[in-house]
């Protein structure tokens, strides 16, 4: 079974990226982390959706926006 930096590691840089700022910031929502990275919205959904799929970071709802959500590293 992988570990989650063997899982890290075959992801594209962007999800790399994205997942060392997440780890850094504790939560960020999409927006937030088109702001750090620079990258397009586009590419920030694959990152996110690659990084929830291999289940190294989760997604949690705002509840007082439910258009919006956060997104911080699983434990």
């Amino acid at each position: 079974m992988m570990n989650n930096m063997d899982l890290l590691n075959i992801m594209p840089p962007s999800a790399q990226i994205v997942y060392q700022i997440i780890q850094t910031h504790e939560q960020l929502t999409s927006k937030e982390l088109v702001s750090e990275t620079r990258y397009s919205i586009r590419t920030i959904r694959y990152a996110l959706r690659r990084l929830i799929n291999a289940q190294l970071i989760i997604q949690i709802p705002d509840i007082r926006d439910t258009r919006r959500c956060f997104y911080a590293v699983s434990s």
